[in-house]
């Protein structure tokens, strides 16, 4: 069954291979392209997205558009990764909508809501709280967390990282443009130079503790990836 999707292109409307996306415009997967089992990143499917929070928090990661623009589609689902993302056969575009916001302190929040959904040590749990709570956000505390954690789970230290390089950025969260710095995973932390923020650090946070958690921890507990995002961007206004 059809079902209402989300479609992020760049500001011309445009998406990889210059495939160009507007109201009541329709693109199909070849049928002898269709095929569920190849994996998702590849010409057999169209992406989409079934949050519109979750199509912004990933754009640093997936498209990388600097200028999103984000459209209410419908499609049937053919494949997920996980909460992430999934890919349909044929995608029919409705109408543009309008971009969800999400600041750097919000992506920092989801990515440490994230991590706690994982087994953490004493330390980075008190620390995670403090910060949540906003009684410590400086940079030695973040500072702290992240070389603990990064001698045991990476889903935190990415958590504790992102926190730390903002803490740097002297609390200005939404202003904050600057450098990308170390990271565990190389390819993080490409994309976070690359695009300027912290976003994949909260990506790798997620990506650890949540579905493929289950590939390294039996334990890890599931987690509703948008409700996590919803309580952030709520409780990040309300601090």
């Amino acid at each position: 069954m059809a079902k209402f999707l989300y479609k992020l292109t760049d500001e011309f409307g445009s998406t990889k291979n210059n495939t160009h996306w507007s109201e009541g415009i329709k693109h199909e997967i070849a049928k002898e392209l269709r095929d569920s089992t190849k994996p998702l990143c590849s010409k057999h499917y169209l992406h989409a997205y079934e949050s519109p929070l979750v199509a912004v928090f990933m754009n640093n990661c997936h498209a990388k558009f600097s200028k999103p623009r984000l459209w209410l589609a419908t499609g049937w689902v053919s494949k997920r990764d996980g909460q992430l993302k999934c890919g349909c056969f044929s995608l029919k575009i409705i109408k543009e909508i309008q971009l969800p916001k999400l600041t750097v302190a919000q992506r920092v929040r989801i990515a440490i809501y994230c991590a706690l959904s994982h087994p953490v040590s004493n330390n980075f749990h008190t620390w995670a709280v403090d910060w949540l709570s906003g009684k410590d956000r400086t940079r030695a505390a973040a500072h702290a967390a992240y070389a603990e954690a990064a001698d045991t789970y990476a889903a935190y230290a990415y958590a504790a990282h992102a926190a730390y390089a903002d803490a740097e950025a002297a609390d200005t969260y939404a202003a904050y443009a600057s450098h990308a710095a170390y990271a565990a995973d190389a390819e993080a932390a490409h994309a976070a130079y690359a695009n300027n923020t912290y976003a994949a650090y909260a990506y790798a946070a997620y990506a650890y503790a949540a579905d493929a958690a289950a590939a390294y921890a039996a334990d890890a507990a599931p987690i509703n990836f948008v409700e996590i995002i919803k309580r952030s961007i709520k409780e990040e206004v309300a601090l």
